[in-house]
């Protein structure tokens, strides 16, 4: 059975020792033959010597401690010969480092959960989340778990306003059965009448590739979605903005023609970077299982406006943490839009206006 890689590494003698031999040099840390760095320290009160690695330790590795001969006692006695002991780590890491940090105060009602991950060399890494009002049922695991297989979470449907939400992840390895519960953390989001103003979001470039004709469009005054042969995708500038908090994202699609019924159309999340001049076969879209993130709704005779909560959240995601990408439009009958009128506008909120009391 593994231990924890937060697991402290000490060794006790029943002696003092001399404090100048208790170094580096003759206490050593290593994974086979690579030596890890580590700081070595004695403390004479308690006669224990820790031995502190500069970073974590590797997961699922057996690692050895050295005691070499060069460590001698108070009075001289050289420990004659080295001495050594192995342990081998769990396959996951704890949990740690939340985002949003533990109790945020004046959180956007769609921010997106992230926290450290565990690599994925050790096996098949998942997570289980816990969230909800109560601090107790988070931490004793006696609510719903939502499955991932990415250290974070989008939400689909805002967090309540003007409210605290208690959190904890568990990670798992599934391929070995070792799993490790985080702490509970916590954030307050904002009221629902807190300030807010609109960004209107330059759009960055847009097109469509042609599965059937083997031909790419970009850049063009339109481009054309649906019918399960175009790959079609719009992206906006929203680098320039930079991290900021929403209260609502919309898009906003302008149809080349008019269109009694927009159907199914629908906007999904791209999970791959891309360009609208360089997409092809697969992608986009590179869409998962799961990436609608909205359905349409019709304005006026010609605009497709979309909106929800979880097309929020993943626009405010991509505001705040690189790995987000533009957003590919599908549905089962074919529609041409004019590239160059996409829209994205953003309600944000102002910055300072709420502070935890």
């Amino acid at each position: 059975m593994g231990i924890s890689n937060e697991t402290e590494i000490w060794a006790q003698f029943a002696e003092p020792l001399d404090p100048a031999t208790v170094n580096e040099q003759n206490v050593r840390l290593r994974v086979d033959t690579g030596r890890i760095p580590a700081a070595v320290s004695w403390e004479p009160e308690i006669r224990r010597i820790h031995i502190r690695p500069s970073g974590p330790l590797m997961i699922r590795r057996t690692h050895t401690v050295e005691l070499r001969s060069g460590i001698t006692t108070a009075d001289g006695r050289a420990l004659g010969h080295t001495y050594q002991w192995q342990f081998t780590t769990f396959s996951v890491r704890r949990p740690g480092t939340p985002l949003p940090a533990d109790g945020t105060w004046s959180e956007s009602p769609f921010v997106t959960l992230f926290w450290d991950s565990t690599e994925s060399s050790p096996g098949m890494i998942a997570y289980e989340l816990f969230a909800g009002k109560d601090s107790e049922l988070v931490a004793t695991r006696a609510l719903p778990a939502v499955s991932l297989d990415r250290a974070y979470y989008v939400p689909r449907r805002r967090w309540g306003s003007d409210s605290t939400t208690y959190w904890s992840v568990t990670a798992v390895n599934r391929s070995t059965g070792d799993s490790l519960e985080g702490p509970v953390w916590s954030f307050h989001t904002l009221p629902p009448d807190a300030p807010v103003e609109t960004i209107m979001v330059p759009v960055s470039d847009w097109g469509d590739y042609d599965v059937l004709r083997d031909s790419l469009n970009c850049l063009k005054t339109t481009f054309t979605a649906g019918g399960g042969r175009y790959n079609a995708a719009v992206r906006w500038r929203t680098n320039l903005i930079g991290p900021r908090k929403l209260a609502s994202a919309k898009v906003s699609l302008r149809l080349a023609s008019s269109v009694f019924n927009p159907g199914d159309m629908a906007l999904w999340y791209a999970t791959e970077y891309w360009s609208a001049c360089t997409m092809g076969v697969p992608g986009p879209p590179f869409t998962e299982p799961g990436g609608r993130l909205t359905t349409n709704a019709q304005q006026g005779n010609q605009v497709l406006v979309f909106t929800s909560d979880f097309l929020t959240a993943h626009v405010e995601a991509s505001l705040r943490r690189p790995g987000f990408y533009g957003y590919v439009v599908r549905g089962g009958q074919v529609f041409d839009f004019v590239g160059a009128d996409s829209q994205m506008s953003l309600e944000v909120y102002r910055e300072g206006q709420y502070l935890r009391p």
